[in-house]
């Protein structure tokens, strides 16, 4: 018993819009390509935000609208 190839066979006979099929994956990445090129990615935005969320800023006596803030909520155990 021989083991089944890991590679499909060549196609030597083509069925249906492959062209069309051939055209869209070609242009899909052609999209890919750019949006990684240019940074504005799903998974890219999403990082660039969590730089900036993470950003330390120096703490400021009053606050502007637009401004990114973070708020953190410590418990004092002795008061529990």
């Amino acid at each position: 018993m021989r083991a089944p190839p890991l590679l499909s066979p060549p196609v030597t006979h083509r069925i249906g819009n492959w062209c069309e099929e051939s055209v869209l994956r070609e242009e899909q990445l052609k999209d890919f390509l750019t949006k990684c090129n240019n940074g504005t990615l799903g998974i890219q935005r999403v990082q660039m935000k969590k730089m900036m969320a993470l950003q330390q800023v120096p703490l400021a006596k009053k606050f502007e609208f637009g401004q990114n803030v973070m708020i953190k909520h410590h418990i004092n155990p002795k008061s529990a």
